[in-house]
């Protein structure tokens, strides 16, 4: 669950771990009680049995089968972010628990708290170069065991229930942007007077089109969470990419009083990608960024090419508290209601295709910046 500033934890946990001697005799009570170990199995929750220090000692058959190893073994002494690849495991060198990020997990709260505890948490895998998102329900229990203190932790993989309720939010959500510039487009044809109607024609063609693609990125979004998208490679201008991304969102209704320039210093590179994907990842980051700025601002559409990699930008002047841009890429976290917030989540899981990635930074200084990277050449 994301939690406020106020509620997040104080600190990150201790990096400490159970000196190598300790740690092999808390395994060694659980591997011997096999009265214990065949009720642990016996549960269809993914469960370990954690000590002091949030290691494991323990793991049952379920979550054994779920991350596909051989053995409990080469869990032992490894903490749940660790062996789940949570991708905020690589923020401190001490892994699982201790990183900034770590303050807003529910699963650490839980195990924190010292007392039963049930909490959600939003986890993002980086399992095999793919990004995986997996809302779980945590629940930690404390009891006492041999004189020594240990921690039932348990998961409830709540993803499956939720993926498609999230794909069709995701769908409807990015149909609702493109049918928003389609209307714009037809409220200028309403108004008469168009020096260049056939320029207003391309551009409702175009937006038409972008709505046939986004009847197919149902399809694709799942095939993408499922590790089995296959893209569309085309030989395409990065600054054609930006241009067609301001005319198709220009005259979108959340950008009504906002300017989308595209800066004289952005390259015209030639490129080979899947362009839907580009185009979709651009637009929601346009979408975003006039949504965190007021009427009479500009958004800024920006491309560059270092060593054979494309990177997109989009800035705007608005800041990112830092509570949020800790979960900002989460499925589920949105700071616009239900159903919203989705955009940020969709980018960094198609990014992943196109053998890129997406961030972002926000300062007062520069604002928000949220940049796409691919390569040249998208093999």
């Amino acid at each position: 669950m994301f939690m406020t500033e106020s509620s997040l934890l104080p600190y990150p946990a201790s990096p400490e771990k159970a000196l190598p001697q300790r740690l092999a005799r808390q395994i060694q009570v659980f591997q011997k009680d096999q009265f214990l170990r065949q009720m642990l199995n016996a549960i269809p929750s993914l469960l370990a049995v954690l000590n002091e220090h949030r290691q494991i000692i323990y793991a049952n058959q379920s979550l054994i089968e779920m991350l596909e190893v051989d053995s409990e073994d080469v869990l032992f002494g490894q903490r749940p972010g660790d062996v789940f690849e949570c991708v905020h495991t690589y923020e401190a060198d001490t892994g699982c628990g201790t990183g900034e990020s770590c303050r807003s997990c529910g699963a650490l709260k839980a195990i924190m708290s010292q007392k039963r505890s049930v909490e959600e948490c939003r986890m993002t895998r980086l399992r095999q170069s793919l990004i995986q998102a997996h809302e779980l329900e945590v629940t930690s229990t404390p009891f006492e065991y041999a004189d020594e203190q240990f921690t039932i932790f348990s998961i409830e993989d709540k993803s499956a229930e939720h993926r498609r309720q999230m794909l069709e939010r995701i769908f409807f959500h990015d149909i609702m942007n493109i049918v928003g510039s389609i209307r714009g487009f037809t409220e200028i044809l309403e108004e008469g007077e168009i020096e260049e109607p056939e320029a207003v024609y391309r551009q409702i063609r175009e937006a038409a089109d972008q709505v046939i693609g986004e009847v197919n990125g149902q399809r694709l979004l799942s095939d993408a969470e499922q590790g089995r998208l296959e893209l569309n490679q085309e030989f395409c201008s990065s600054l054609e990419l930006l241009q067609r991304t301001v005319r198709l969102y220009g005259k979108h209704r959340a950008v009504a009083g906002r300017q989308l320039i595209i800066d004289d210093a952005a390259v015209n590179e030639y490129l080979v990608t899947d362009q839907n994907l580009v185009l979709r990842i651009l637009g929601n980051m346009v979408l975003n960024a006039v949504e965190a700025v007021a009427y009479g601002e500009t958004v800024r559409l920006d491309c560059r090419c270092e060593a054979k990699e494309i990177t997109f930008t989009v800035q705007n002047s608005g800041v990112i508290p830092a509570e949020v841009q800790r979960e900002i890429f989460q499925r589920t976290y949105s700071t616009k209601g239900s159903g919203r917030g989705l955009g940020t989540y969709s980018m960094r899981l198609l990014s992943n295709f196109l053998d890129g990635g997406v961030g972002f930074s926000s300062d007062e200084e520069q604002g928000t910046i949220f940049c796409l990277k691919i390569p040249q050449n998208l093999q």
